[in-house]
């Protein structure tokens, strides 16, 4: 296991002690340590000592008829927030709906995908690493400003703030928020204004603006609103009540934005919209130069694996490698999907050495994992291309190097990082 990663505990129980060895095995290559038991007493034991955050239970055989009564004993004794995972040999549908009836969150029916059951640990768990909210805050009162901004601090939110609106644009492409929080009133400009001129810049138009304002004419909240506005937040306001707009109004943004902007197979950006970041991280570089990598990621040989097994085993996979992706490099830059089983991660504030060595060590780790059609079992590999940003560098350069280091990668035998150069 890689200690630079958080892991999430499960507590399992199966007949087939092999089966849990080997998919333990394989699941902490997603961010998972599987411990096993004998039996469902001790498991349900083992609980009082240390709580996982979901239990798989697996019933093969004779053990399907009871895995129903098994579920019902585990959900009496374990707290509500911590999820069954049903795992069992094909059931008639009645059967199935005992089982979920029992309690149990999720049941997967043999034989399945090793990617379908990380997808439902991933949706149960919440197992993936949360970005906190960026919140850009404008108000001529400083202190204000500080006071608004600590108080999202507090509640983990990423904040920054602008006392002078007539820098707002330029805020807004250097600091990316999810949302914008306006006064209303400014010296400069007041916020319906600022909300006008900000919704007519097209990569902007859906960007949540909240104001926060003393006024309390109805008629004139709505104006401002109707003007580019998504909410007005009246002063004074309680903290509480201040995080949870906010985070409500987020949430929805970035929800709506991932349907817009990432690839629906895979969950990472789309080819476009990776490039946008592209040219948004190569144009902060030439105002203020830093380290930064773009790396470009294809699976080796996978129009194979699409004749040999068939288009729907090829897209898990693809979302195989983009969950480990988001696994183990989300954290330090963007991800995006480029092609059909070619990625993109751009790392911003990181070196070409250390760059190459994140990419080779999920390599290694993804050549491990084991992929299933039918019966047979293989193992996929990547080649991959990293290049360094280099001052007067273009991103369209920098994408550039990058490609032909892949090419290098390639050429070179597969299944191998090159660098640039």
């Amino acid at each position: 296991m890689d200690a630079s990663l958080r892991y999430e505990t499960l507590f399992a129980y199966s007949s087939q002690a092999h089966d849990l060895n080997e998919l333990g095995q394989q699941l902490t290559h997603f961010g998972y340590v599987l411990l096993h038991f004998g039996s469902t007493e001790e498991l349900a034991t083992a609980t009082k000592v240390q709580m996982p955050s979901a239990v798989l239970l697996e019933g093969r055989g004779e053990e399907v008829a009871r895995l129903a009564d098994e579920v019902a004993r585990l959900r009496a004794s374990l707290p509500e927030r911590i999820p069954i995972l049903g795992i069992c040999d094909p059931l008639p549908f009645e059967d199935q709906v005992q089982i979920v009836r029992a309690g149990c969150a999720e049941l997967l029916i043999h034989p399945y995908d090793l990617t379908q059951l990380v997808d439902r640990l991933d949706r149960q768990t919440d197992n993936l690493p949360f970005e906190p909210y960026r919140v850009l805050i404008v108000d001529d009162s400083h202190s204000i400003a500080e006071h608004t901004g600590k108080v999202l601090r507090q509640a983990g939110m990423v904040t920054r703030v602008e006392t002078d609106p007539l820098i707002l644009l330029q805020a807004i492409e250097e600091f990316e928020p999810e949302l914008l929080l306006v006064d209303m009133y400014m010296p400069e400009c007041t916020g319906d204004e600022a909300a006008k001129v900000i919704r007519q810049q097209d990569n902007m138009a859906s960007l949540p603006i909240v104001f926060l304002s003393g006024e309390t004419d109805i008629s004139k909240q709505l104006l401002a609103r109707r003007k580019g506005g998504d909410d007005f937040l009246t002063k004074p306001i309680q903290p509480q009540v201040l995080v949870e707009s906010v985070t409500i109004t987020a949430e929805r943004y970035r929800t709506l934005r991932r349907l817009m902007c990432h690839d629906g197979l895979t969950g990472l950006l789309t080819h476009s919209h990776f490039g946008e970041q592209l040219l948004r991280e190569v144009a902060r570089n030439q105002r203020e130069p830093q380290a930064l990598a773009l790396a470009m990621l294809d699976i080796d040989h996978f129009k194979r694996i699409n004749d040999s097994y068939g288009h729907p085993v090829g897209d898990r996979v693809i979302r195989s490698l983009s969950r480990m992706l988001q696994m183990r490099l989300r954290r330090f830059g963007q991800l995006g999907r480029y092609g059909g089983e070619e990625f993109a991660v751009l790392l911003p504030e990181t070196s070409l050495e250390v760059a190459m060595q994140r990419i080779d060590a999920l390599r290694q780790a993804y050549m491990q994992l084991q992929h299933t059609a039918g019966e047979v079992v293989f193992n996929s590999t990547f080649s991959a291309g990293v290049a360094a940003w280099k001052p007067g560098m273009t991103a369209s350069e920098l994408s550039l190097a990058a490609d032909q280091a892949l090419y290098r990668a390639k050429q070179g035998g597969r299944n191998q990082v090159c660098g640039e150069g």
